[in-house]
């Protein structure tokens, strides 16, 4: 398919000094004249949104003649209509609301005021993302070049297929839920009360491990606490307040890791509320990471697929999008997790830990990386998790304390402030009455 322009703009194009393109569009944009891209603009966040969500898709052309006057032209289609034409690679026609004909484009560019843009051309960057919650790894033996970042990608896309050869039989027969934290005393005491809300439920059916320091691991053993079997993985004092998030990827480390026939990540910041040992009877895909998506995302993913430079790297094409969409691979809050530790899944965890030493450009937390890895190889599932977990932004404040019998999960990660363990802990205890052990 390729972007028709309007007949009045073709016929008056040596009149014409720009061509502005206001809207949305399917795929990514190339015209069918000689107007280079670099002409094309596209407005703003909010307003490409509401497009997608009312499932209509609207394209405007302002123009700007050489004279002086401005003109604008407007499509408009069904989204759903033109989504399942497009699949068939058809080329489909719109009515100009002059009573013109213009056809829709095969290729798309778009702009998010203040946040990313991408196409083809223009992958995703970062703009406003804060630096606190940025890292760039110290061990990289790559440069931040274009060839080097190639490099990088092409030896985890080989690493990848060499894993995906391995066994995915299932070995031990135990359930193993695992932390990876270290830091200050507000980190501890966070631990601390995910820890006693998970003994507070009963029924434990799991050990528990925790990646983290060996000053951390004697600030645990100082709770003896009786009730579960917790075992360690020791790793050097953190150099940055992102590492202990970065190294839940070193599970792949852990000696004893195939007794176990699942295994449940937990960040420090989610409290068990209600009984939950029913996530280790479900029947999941071995071959798979599961995890889940925030509602937000599963709703814009319905519309279309896209990995913003909060859960990717910024090198998806407009086919991985694609991809993305037609096989239901999601970006996932990496906060939570269950997978089956067999031989292919343990060499994936060790692949990503290799992507975070050596990949040269800064990105937030691995949480970018396990989206990149995972989800566009194809590799997630978000079903087993819907109803055992939700996430509660400690931002989303109120005067009401929340009633633990409105809770739908069983499972609430407090998410935000990711690096600030005493905001976490003041909104829990503030408007969460079950902070208690």
């Amino acid at each position: 398919m390729k972007l028709g322009i309007p007949e009045i703009v073709k016929t008056n194009i040596e009149e014409i000094n720009q061509v502005f393109l206001e809207g949305i569009v399917k795929e990514e944009v190339s015209f069918s004249n000689d107007i280079p891209l670099q002409h094309i603009r596209i407005v703003n966040f909010i307003e490409l949104h509401d497009l997608f969500y009312n499932k209509s898709t609207e394209l405007r052309y302002k123009v700007l003649y050489k004279e002086g006057k401005t003109e604008y032209f407007t499509f408009a289609s069904k989204e759903d209509i033109l989504y399942r034409k497009s699949k068939k690679k058809e080329i489909i026609t719109v009515p100009l609301f002059k009573g013109e004909e213009g056809i829709f484009p095969e290729q798309w560019i778009w702009h998010c005021d203040g946040d990313y843009s991408f196409s083809h051309k223009i992958k995703p960057v970062y703009f406003n993302a804060p630096e606190n919650l940025l890292y760039k790894s110290p061990y990289t033996s790559f440069e931040d070049t274009p060839e080097d970042r190639s490099k990088v990608l092409s030896v985890l896309k080989e690493k990848f297929l060499t894993s995906s050869k391995l066994s995915n039989v299932v070995t031990g027969n135990k359930n193993l839920i695992y932390y990876s934290v270290c830091g200050d005393d507000y980190w501890f005491e966070l631990f601390q009360l995910s820890l006693f809300s998970l003994i507070k439920q009963g029924e434990i059916n799991y050990d528990v491990l925790v990646i983290t320091s060996e000053s951390f691991k004697q600030k645990i053993l100082q709770l003896e606490i009786k009730e579960l079997n917790i075992y360690f993985l020791i790793v050097p004092e953190p150099v940055s307040n992102i590492e202990p998030s970065i190294n839940k990827l070193l599970i792949y480390q852990y000696k004893k890791l195939t007794d176990y026939s699942k295994v449940l990540f937990l960040d420090c910041d989610i409290l068990a509320v209600k009984p939950f040992s029913q996530i280790f009877l479900k029947n999941i895909d071995c071959k798979k990471l599961h995890t889940y998506i925030h509602s937000e995302f599963i709703i814009k993913h319905k519309h279309y697929a896209h990995i913003t430079p909060w859960h990717g790297i910024g090198v998806a094409t407009n086919e991985d999008l694609i991809k993305l969409k037609e096989e239901d691979q999601i970006p996932f809050n990496a906060g939570q997790y269950l997978f089956v530790p067999n031989e292919q899944m343990i060499s994936h965890f060790e692949n990503v830990h290799w992507f975070s030493k050596e990949w040269p450009q800064k990105y937030f937390f691995e949480q970018s990386l396990m989206t990149h890895y995972f989800c566009l190889n194809s590799i997630t599932s978000h079903s087993a998790l819907t109803d055992v977990f939700q996430l509660m932004s400690i931002k989303d404040k109120s005067n009401i304390e929340i009633n633990i019998k409105d809770v739908s999960g069983s499972l609430i990660h407090f998410i935000g402030e990711s690096t600030n363990a005493e905001s976490k802990l003041n909104f829990i205890r503030a408007y969460a009455n079950f902070s208690e052990k």
